[in-house]
């Protein structure tokens, strides 16, 4: 989704809206349940795909050694950081120095943890096998997000055009799919 477009309260009605709060425009509104069902179920097509599988399989193969390697990178910066607190503490680096190169630091860190919670999915993905589907309703909303991930960049929903209806409508989303492979994959489904 749109970092500007927020889930709505929970209760019955559970929606997406772009709120202004958020920087969004405050006029585009979707029901949850109809956008979820529609996204997830293209989810748990691809999840299925042998192709996607043997592909992401090769990605966290390669990846192992990367993660390795973030995770080691992100426990110098935690160093790094102590480092610089140490020294702001005792005085040996001034304020806008500290400020500039923890924010440097953080910022790579921020970086790596979002690299290594999108390999996170793979691992979840694996874990549930080939039947996706069968353990998708026992997950949490959590482990449904990290999948999703695997397959989603973002999701964009736009205004409605005509007058209002309480029908969903699928020409109003557009999914930034994460890769050329998955995106090829969606071109050999019916209707893709």
């Amino acid at each position: 989704m749109d970092s500007r477009l927020k889930q709505g309260p929970t209760g019955e009605m559970r929606g997406y809206r772009c709120r202004i709060s958020s920087g969004g425009c405050g006029r585009v509104h979707v029901s949850g349940l109809p956008l979820e069902e529609y996204v997830f179920d293209l989810v748990l097509t691809l999840a299925h795909s042998q192709r996607l599988r043997t592909a992401f399989a090769a990605e966290a193969t390669q990846g192992s050694a990367l993660v390795r390697e973030w995770v080691v990178q992100n426990a110098e910066d935690e160093h790094t950081l102590r480092h610089l607190d140490d020294g702001f503490g005792d005085h040996r680096i001034v304020r806008a120095a500290w400020l500039h190169q923890r924010q440097r630091v953080e910022a790579r860190i921020a970086e790596r943890t979002s690299r290594l919670a999108e390999h996170q999915g793979w691992s979840e993905l694996d874990k549930l096998g080939k039947d996706v589907r069968s353990g998708w309703e026992t997950m949490s909303a959590d482990e449904k997000r990290t999948i999703g991930k695997c397959f989603i960049s973002s999701i964009r929903v736009f205004r409605r055009t005509g007058p209002a209806t309480n029908q969903f409508n699928p020409d109003r989303v557009t999914i930034i799919w994460r890769n050329d492979d998955i995106r090829a994959e969606l071109a050999l489904l019916p209707g893709g």
